[in-house]
């Protein structure tokens, strides 16, 4: 049900723009008239003007509010996509089809439900011509006649306001943390150890028989590797390992292609493992990713166009289909940059060591 409905609003946005803008606004109006309604019973044994401006100004505040933080609401869920995906990928449509539709109805919608209310409690308070409360309740104070008046929809206005507070806490806690993980990932940097296999991780045959498989087949290995998104990096550098061992395995007499490989390898695996993801976190990792292929375009001679591109291509293509060779990781990949990515500046900057201390 929700992805017809985010292939449609994908594809009519105008159309269900109007549609969600209107049942937004008569929800909006539903929840304000009743507020007015409740105002005039309260005070209908007072004078009709006065009824009439408590009431009508009770209704305009909640018209408003409610107003705001319905419309706000699939800008929430949007930013809660990463818990709840496919609720926020239809956020995503909807804030994205309501603000296409809204450049041309949206005030027109929102004067014409508000006219709707102020007409019906402008009636209502025409017909309320004697009290509908006990005694006691129209011998109050004008100030308690307001307060009897407006207490439900001011609770109901506050269950809004802490729920919509609720849910933006999420959203809150990463945008304090946000500083702190784009620091992490800039700091995030290929050693020269990396490039020597100092530390290469165990070859998984090993593993998997340590762990009491005798004869570990392909499929075991692959499990081993691919049973989560993240996979596995025991030597803890950043690097999946079966991507670390499969650029040593075909790259084992040229350092500076493995320096350049693991590089890329490395700005993809933070893809997978980001504790969070918003576009400032997007950004920073798409930034890594482009030193990182600066690195590869870096130590490959452009003195013949077609052979750099076609080498180029060959050392991407590499990593990527190693790296990227799962369906679960595809879509973690895709997930992970759309709605997120917004234009940023590249930089400059290729490897993160410097390669000409390297002989091969």
């Amino acid at each position: 049900m929700l992805e017809f409905l985010a292939e449609s609003l994908y594809l009519y946005p105008d159309i269900y723009g109007v549609v969600v803008l209107v049942i937004t606004f008569a929800l909006v109006l539903a929840l304000s008239y009743r507020a007015g309604r409740a105002m005039v019973k309260t005070l209908s044994g007072r004078g009709r003007a006065l009824v009439l401006t408590v009431s009508l100004a009770w209704y305009f505040i909640l018209f408003v509010f409610f107003s705001i933080f319905f419309i706000a609401l699939p800008g929430v869920i949007m930013q809660l996509g990463q818990f709840f995906p496919t609720l926020g990928s239809v956020a995503q449509l909807v804030d994205r089809a309501t603000s296409i539709a809204g450049e041309r109805v949206l005030v027109p919608i929102f004067l014409v439900l508000l006219l709707i209310g102020v007409i019906r409690l402008f009636l209502l308070t025409k017909k309320e011509t004697t009290p509908i409360v006990s005694t006691s309740n129209t011998t109050n104070s004008l100030i308690r006649s307001v307060w009897l008046g407006a207490r439900r929809h001011l609770l109901i206005a506050f269950l809004v306001f802490v729920a919509f507070g609720l849910l933006r806490l999420p959203v809150l806690d990463q945008r304090d943390k946000t500083p702190e993980q784009i620091e992490k990932i800039r700091e995030t940097k290929l050693t020269m150890d990396d490039v020597l296999g100092t530390n290469l991780p165990k070859h998984p045959n090993t593993i998997l028989r340590e762990d009491g498989n005798t004869n570990p087949t392909e499929a075991d290995i692959r499990a081993y590797y691919d049973s989560t998104i993240a996979g596995k990096d025991e030597n803890a550098n950043g690097i999946r390992d079966d991507v670390e061992l499969a650029i040593f395995e075909s790259y084992p007499d040229s350092a500076k292609t493995r320096a350049a490989l693991l590089q890329y390898a490395l700005a993809l695996q933070m893809e997978m493992t980001q504790p969070f993801v918003n576009t400032e976190v997007v950004i920073a990792v798409a930034q890594v990713g482009d030193k990182a292929l600066n690195c590869i375009w870096s130590i490959v001679s452009r003195e013949i166009r077609e052979v750099f591109i076609s080498q180029t291509e060959e050392y991407e293509e590499f990593v990527n289909l190693n790296q990227i060779n799962t369906e679960a990781r595809q879509n973690a990949q895709t997930k992970f940059y759309k709605g997120n990515l917004e234009s940023y500046s590249s930089p400059n900057e290729s490897c993160d060591l410097d390669l000409n201390v390297l002989t091969n």
